[in-house]
């Protein structure tokens, strides 16, 4: 279950130091977040996990889609948004979540 992306309003790194995410008004007159995590070995951040879409706020812990890559790719492709944070989210998801060597 994917939503309708009207205006895409945010995109921010999270304060957990790495997680990606990105908030919209949709068409149903609600807005959401597309969250991607990161992943932790070790305590050490090894890239990032498969995408969430929250109702509102990840903080209202509300899923109403967990994304494969796949769909996650598919998802982001046709959106635009200058801002480089957004930029950064969709080469995570292009990555499929992994983090490429400098």
């Amino acid at each position: 279950m994917t939503v309708a992306v009207i205006e895409i309003f945010s995109a921010d790194i999270c304060r957990d130091g790495g997680s990606r995410c990105f908030c919209f008004h949709s068409d149903d007159g609600n807005w959401y977040e597309f969250h991607v995590p990161i992943k932790r070995v070790d305590g050490e951040i090894s890239g990032h996990r498969e995408p969430s879409l929250y109702l509102n706020s990840i903080n209202d812990r509300n899923v109403v889609h967990q994304f494969s890559w796949g769909e996650a790719l598919e998802f982001v492709s046709e959106l635009h948004f200058d801002n480089e944070r957004f930029r950064e989210l969709v080469d995570v998801v292009v990555n499929r979540g992994e983090i490429k060597a400098a």
